[in-house]
């Protein structure tokens, strides 16, 4: 009996670890305070881009000038995109105190062209906060060469999700990304049935512990009362 439990449980172990250990690696894979912008066609001069966000009323992370950020890419508060306010949009990395510039690959030779984010709140929560975003090109100088069209964003509630911006031009898509239901679902049932699997180990060795005790005991009190009649 006590194999039979032992390798149930350790079945269920080993496939609730290959589940959950999927749904871990999405989640390492969009890291919730970071974000990879990823780019097909760029205009002529690019050298880095950024997110043009729609200012909020009353929005706490906006700022005249983002220092750190200007100091990493180059740039000063008078360049085109620390000035740039178009219809309310506005740069996230100079104008606004939430994002931090980590790098970026724009250049005709680089195969896969990116820029990367890391952020100071959540990604989930820098959507909810700004809710149409675009994207700037801009050159060696912080000059703005070009703007993609607007893109609506969107978040996920209560599910794992990351989250895909692809500028491709003027074009830009805004996508979300969803650990599979499936994935999710199976690993909350195998996690209760591994609970439940545990709780009757428990009772079933509580049990034939206490029958093994009251034999233990019984043994005893018949060999007391062997004793007591040789005397």
């Amino acid at each position: 009996m006590k194999r039979v439990i032992k390798a149930l449980i350790a079945v269920y172990c080993m496939a609730f670890m290959c589940i959950f250990g999927g749904i871990d690696a999405f989640a390492r894979k969009h890291e919730p305070d970071r974000l990879r912008v990823e780019f097909g066609e760029v205009p002529d001069g690019t050298v880095f881009a950024d997110i043009l966000v729609k200012d909020r009323l009353h929005d706490k992370y906006a700022i005249d000038f983002n220092e750190e950020n200007g100091a990493l890419l180059g740039v000063g508060k008078d360049c085109g995109l620390a000035k740039y306010d178009k219809n309310g949009y506005t740069s996230l990395l100079l104008r606004h105190s939430c994002a931090e510039f980590q790098g970026a690959a724009l250049s005709p030779d680089d195969r896969w062209k990116y820029v990367s984010y890391q952020f100071k709140i959540s990604s989930k929560n820098l959507f909810r906060n700004y809710r149409s975003i675009k994207i700037a090109y801009c050159d060696n100088d912080g000059n703005v060469v070009g703007v993609t069209e607007k893109a609506l964003t969107k978040t996920f509630f209560f599910t794992v999700s990351g989250y895909d911006i692809y500028a491709d031009g003027s074009s830009l898509e805004f996508r979300l990304l969803e650990a599979p239901l499936t994935l999710i679902v199976v690993s909350i049932t195998l996690g209760i049935m591994l609970i439940i699997i545990l709780i009757v180990t428990l009772l079933v060795a509580g049990r034939m512990r206490k029958r093994r005790n009251e034999k233990i005991i019984n043994h005893i009190r018949s060999g007391e009362v062997d004793n007591e009649r040789k005397k």
